[in-house]
């Protein structure tokens, strides 16, 4: 009976994980949030690839 609590308790926490993973093809403006309260970090490195041409030509054109 010990054995069931602990599991459960270690399967709440994991869901939530899971669930902001599938968001993410299913939103595409939702993907955003659940990159950043996993690891602000990895989303400038993550965002750059995937925008380059938003990124960077916008910044250019503004600037000349």
């Amino acid at each position: 009976m010990s054995f069931p609590s602990p599991p459960c308790t270690r399967s709440r926490p994991a869901p939530p994980n899971r669930t902001s993973r599938p968001a993410l093809p299913d939103s595409t403006s939702l993907p955003e949030l659940p990159f950043r309260a996993s690891f602000p970090p990895p989303p400038f490195n993550t965002l750059p690839p995937l925008l380059p041409t938003s990124v960077f030509l916008a910044p250019l054109p503004v600037r000349s």
